[in-house]
């Protein structure tokens, strides 16, 4: 496969899609494994094509469709550690900064406010479209990010304690006077009051910090990551029963699975979180009088079997790097079984027993095909005939893929021509009627800057669309000769099991 593809990937990771009754599909946080891939792949190129792609987590553009961007934090928080994983430096010295351990002291005091603190405009929008653009500053991320740095600076816990009472204290203050309930109409800076659950996800943050600084040096590990399945487990609860509150629990919690458990932590949190997900969606099913699905936007988040095995990944690759460390070794089924709950959960979305039925035998046909084609490698490697699989994981995607567009092209087509006349954006330089109407919703003209957003959005997904068909070509020539390598196989042995 094409590893510069990997490049065009963080545009892509800036859409969150509509929510879908309970189920959605938001991406962000995938950006900041993206980087440490990109940053350690391809070091000053990868962090440039970075920073570049992920200018859309800056705007927020959203409407019918959904959004675009809206995540500064997990921008500003993947280009740095982008440039962490590009740097020659050793990774263990990272966790030295500031050399200062009194300004240690201070950062952590101040992390806490960024959790609470958003700057930004007001959103715009254009009634009869359903279009609305914002400029958002959430700094929720970047505080996380701050706590944890600090944790493996090996600061105290106190100065951090000290800054979520004074963060709690200046924000609910605040709420009770009554200056928190009205916002300006075009720019504003705001500090929402703590809640419990970013609180304990702080001092979640802080103490991994520690453990991987812990970790990278030889130490003790805190307590609570002594018993890490125990840890682990109660994050993700806490991620799923409390939906929203704080996002930055799943990505932690596979994290650390990966970090202190390696291949069998990724196995373990990339299975645990669309357990959960799947238990929900059954309750549904059988007591839709106690759990309406419906009534519980965000609590089906589709992105996070690849959230969490993405995550997992980077902290078991993390943990590779401490000296003595064993050799990361990963087995294949894991991201096998991700993707086929992945798309199981994506079949469930209505509900429906046709649906159900579809989704088992999907998953079923799926994992007999997966062990039927390792039986056969088997077989084909002791007779001499073995076969890479290289190539044939992208042809198999890339192709599935092509085929769910080509079965689906007439909702596809009508779906875009919807969205066509009802975003006159898209073609208001075209019908001056349109044009008219744009102008007369914004009171101005059109905006240069939304049309080069919407420009630029299209060039990359154009040039994503251009290198998976390419990679999809690329792969056809080896693909076939191992189809023709196996189809002589099963003949010359007719009668010989797998």
């Amino acid at each position: 496969m094409n590893y510069w593809s990997l490049l065009f990937v963080a545009p892509l990771l800036a859409y969150a899609s509509p929510s879908f009754g309970a189920a959605g599909f938001n991406a962000h946080y995938l950006l900041v494994p993206l980087a440490a891939l990109v940053g350690g792949r391809y070091v000053l190129t990868g962090v440039t094509a970075l920073a570049l792609g992920g200018l859309l987590f800056v705007v927020n553009v959203g409407g019918t469709w959904g959004a675009i961007g809206g995540d500064p934090g997990v921008y500003l928080v993947a280009l740095a550690v982008a440039g962490i994983a590009a740097s020659p430096r050793p990774l263990a010295e990272w966790p030295r900064w500031p050399s200062d351990l009194q300004k240690a002291g201070v950062l952590a005091f101040a992390a806490p406010f960024l959790l609470t603190l958003e700057a930004g405009t007001a959103y715009m929008g254009v009634p009869a479209t359903g279009l609305w653009f914002a400029v958002r500053f959430p700094l929720e991320p970047l505080g996380y990010f701050l706590l944890f740095l600090m944790g493996a600076r090996g600061v105290r816990v106190q100065p951090m304690l000290l800054g979520l009472g004074a963060a709690a204290a200046l924000g609910w203050g605040l709420q009770l006077l009554g200056y928190l309930t009205h916002l300006p109409a075009a720019f504003f800076v705001t500090l929402e009051p703590l809640k419990p659950v970013p609180a304990i996800a702080a001092l979640a943050v802080f103490s991994a910090g520690g453990a991987m600084s812990a970790i990278l040096h030889g130490g003790p590990l805190p307590a609570p990551w002594r018993r890490p399945e125990m840890a682990i487990a109660a994050l993700l609860l806490l991620w799923f029963v409390v939906p929203g509150q704080s996002i930055a629990l799943l990505p932690l919690a596979a994290f650390m699975a990966g970090l202190l458990s390696g291949a069998r932590g990724v196995v373990l949190v990339s299975a645990l979180a669309p357990a959960l997900m799947l238990l929900w969606v059954i309750a549904g099913w059988l007591l839709p009088a106690v759990v309406n699905l419906n009534a519980w936007p965000g609590r089906l988040p589709l992105e996070a079997p690849f959230v969490t095995a993405a995550w997992a990944v980077l902290g078991a690759r993390l943990g590779q790097t401490r000296p003595g460390a064993e050799r990361f070794r990963l087995p294949r089924y894991p991201a096998y079984v991700v993707l086929l709950a992945a798309a199981a959960l994506a079949l469930f979305g209505g509900g429906t027993p046709t649906r159900l039925a579809l989704a088992g035998l999907f998953v079923v046909g799926g994992l007999a095909i997966y062990f039927a084609g390792a039986r056969l490698g088997r077989a084909m490697a002791k007779a001499g005939h073995a076969i890479s699989a290289d190539r044939w994981v992208s042809f198999t995607a890339l192709a599935l893929l092509c085929a769910s567009v080509a079965a689906n092209w007439p909702v596809i087509v009508a779906t875009l021509r919807l969205y066509y006349y009802r975003f006159p954006l898209l073609h208001a330089i075209r019908f001056p009627a349109d044009a008219a109407k744009v102008k007369g919703f914004l009171g101005a003209s059109i905006s240069p800057e939304l049309a080069a957003l919407l420009v630029a959005f299209a060039a990359v997904c154009a040039l994503a669309l251009a290198l998976a068909l390419a990679s999809l070509v690329s792969s056809l020539p080896k693909v076939v000769r191992d189809a023709r390598r196996i189809a002589d196989f099963a003949r010359q042995r007719p009668a010989r099991p797998l």
